[in-house]
């Protein structure tokens, strides 16, 4: 007969890890003083990751540097080619030419690359931000947030904003807010928990082929002929890898 040492938890007592929604693990001016290392040091030539986390002060390619690198990875500034990290023409524009319009535009479209700050700049554009008591509430109620992080979040989604020059306030001169998600320019793979348990290898996944367009997608999810058939809509990259394909199945297969 199994004995269990006194105290020891068992499987089921564990509790599940409270994940929130992927976001940046730095803000953006941070990531942008990352980015700068990473450049100074490799320039075009690209860096492996464990190269990387050494030039971002890091001591393993593991933990808190791979979340720092895949928050570059959201906001655009780096992207991974044959397993290594490149600084990202947007971030070059960012660094080079800090004053002008070109690295100013740059730096405005980068901060609404992380698909959660494009919600909620899009959610309160022309009523301005609430409060942070009002938001985190409506953050861990609504998208899940862990209650421990919402703070630090929403103290880095406002550093990020004012450091990019924008607010939900005030017009936009680029057009980047407007676009949903699948017209923008990014790297990142939101399913990505990078977690201190991720250790180093196939943490970034090779940087897909960037799609030529979009369709929606109307399924019938009962016989049409039915007095009210109800459907679901789909928005399908275009072309889609095969790959991605068995991805796509696996899921509605989870379903």
């Amino acid at each position: 007969m199994a004995v269990l040492t006194q105290g020891a938890p068992t499987a089921d007592q564990k509790k599940p890890r409270h994940r929130s929604p992927n976001y940046p693990a730095e803000n953006l001016e941070a990531a942008v003083r990352r980015v700068q290392k990473l450049w100074d040091q490799d320039r075009e030539a690209g860096s492996t990751v464990e190269t990387a986390a050494s030039h971002m002060g890091f001591n393993k390619a593991h933990g808190d540097a791979m979340s720092v690198l895949a928050g570059l990875k959201k906001f655009g500034l780096v992207e991974m080619r044959n397993d290594r990290v490149y600084v990202t023409k947007r971030a070059i524009n960012i660094l080079l030419f800090p004053e002008s319009e070109r690295g100013q535009a740059a730096l405005k479209e980068a901060v609404l690359l992380p698909q959660i700050y494009r919600e909620l700049f899009n959610r309160f554009k022309g009523t301005g931000l609430p409060s942070d008591k009002t938001l985190r509430a409506e953050l861990i109620a609504d998208s899940g947030f862990n209650p421990k992080a919402v703070d630090t979040f929403l103290k880095d989604f406002r550093k990020s904003l004012e450091y990019a020059g924008i607010s939900p306030e005030t017009a936009l001169n680029s057009s980047v807010s407007e676009q949903s998600p699948e017209n923008l320019d990014e790297s990142q793979d939101e399913e990505l928990q990078l977690k201190p348990e991720d250790e180093g290898a196939g943490v970034f996944a090779e940087t897909p082929a960037k799609p030529l367009k979009s369709k929606v997608f109307n399924v019938a999810l009962d016989p049409i002929t039915s007095a009210a058939p109800q459907f679901g809509q789909v928005l399908i990259p275009i072309p889609l890898r095969d790959d991605q394909k068995k991805r796509l199945l696996a899921f509605i297969e989870n379903l």
